[in-house]
């Protein structure tokens, strides 16, 4: 009887302290794998999103996993660093370039130099001009535009674009695509420029004025041309390569300034 009680006791004992203890160690262990697991969706939902800085596609039909650009196919796009000064875009390589590429999207973005110009803009014609098309897959991101003026927009579509859009899109030809945008010292003086410099100068500028004359300076440093090379791609010994004798595009677009 006293070790029947004996059993008993201890049973109760067993029930009564250690079971909680387990089932304490049970939850506690399960709210350390639930932190663990919201820690790493934030990460993910903290990653830049594509199109807030230059990266490479390779990519025919683009999807996003975590902020990321995922794609396939035969595309390869890379876009350079924008200029650390104003935010203006550099170049774009789309080494390989088929009528697989991503979407482009139209301008969407006001980088600083954008800004910096002011009322230029309208009283200028200045558009935000693509590296590479949107009808090429190029985005409307600040990687890929750079303003020039609407003879430059013009000037760019029928010397280039119009020639690889077709060779792509229509014709489905597989083609290797860079445009390089060239900045330095240009040449053309603007009359108002010249004439804010002197008020400057002698000390009679207003603070109107002194907007308008910091919109120039800023027009100074615009990109001054558009150099590009385009050629048509074939797919041998297990790579993409020139076509041999094939037709070379390659010159350049100037972005002059009007003197307004």
């Amino acid at each position: 009887m006293l070790l029947s009680l004996s059993r008993d006791s201890l049973g109760f004992i067993f029930n009564a302290l250690i079971f909680p203890m387990f089932g304490r160690l049970i939850a506690f262990s399960l709210l350390l794998l639930f932190t663990a697991i919201c820690r790493a969706q934030q990460d993910i939902t903290e990653l830049p999103k594509f199109g807030e800085f230059p990266v490479e596609i390779t990519a025919g039909e683009t999807k996003f996993e975590g902020g990321v650009a995922i794609a396939q196919n035969h595309v390869v796009i890379h876009y350079g660093d924008v200029r650390s000064d104003d935010g203006s875009a550099t170049e774009v390589t789309a080494s390989v370039l088929s009528r697989k590429h991503p979407p482009g999207t139209v301008p969407s973005d006001e980088p600083p130099v954008w800004k910096k110009l002011g009322g230029l803009v309208q009283k200028k014609n200045y558009v935000q001009g693509h590296l590479l098309n949107h009808n090429l897959g190029g985005e409307g991101r600040r990687f890929n535009l750079t303003p020039i003026n609407k003879k430059a927009n013009s000037d760019h579509l029928n010397k280039i674009e119009k020639t690889v859009k077709k060779s792509v899109n229509k014709d489905k030809k597989v083609m290797s695509y860079t445009m390089k945008a060239v900045y330095g010292m240009h040449t053309t003086k603007p009359k108002r420029l010249l004439k804010l410099q002197e008020a400057e100068k002698d000390g009679t500028i207003s603070t109107k004025q002194q907007k308008e004359l910091d919109e120039y300076k800023a027009e100074q440093n615009l990109c001054t041309e558009f150099k590009y090379r385009a050629a048509e791609l074939t797919f041998t010994g297990g790579k993409w390569a020139e076509v041999a004798g094939g037709v070379l595009y390659e010159d350049k677009v100037d972005n002059k300034l009007e003197d307004k």
